[in-house]
């Protein structure tokens, strides 16, 4: 299934996903698409304005396809 990434500078980001995959293989999906300018470390994921835990499923969650999670950085991070 595909879900959403929404980064702060308004890029949306695609990702095929398994509910089986957790919130940090999705922050490690991101470092890489945008070429490791921000750590799995700095990144903090929103699903409704939820914070999402990175050891956790996206099963959890409950996540549906074509979802949207919010990118937004950690205060303090890096």
């Amino acid at each position: 299934m595909y879900i959403y990434i929404r980064c702060l500078t308004g890029r949306v980001l695609r990702m095929e996903v398994s509910l089986s995959d957790t919130i940090h293989d999705v922050k490690r999906f991101i470092m890489f698409e945008l070429d490791c300018r921000i750590t799995v470390d700095q990144q903090s994921l929103l699903l409704a304005g939820k914070l999402l835990l990175d050891h956790c499923t996206l099963a959890h969650y409950h996540l549906e396809e074509f979802a949207t999670l919010t990118l937004v950085l950690r205060l303090g991070a890096g």
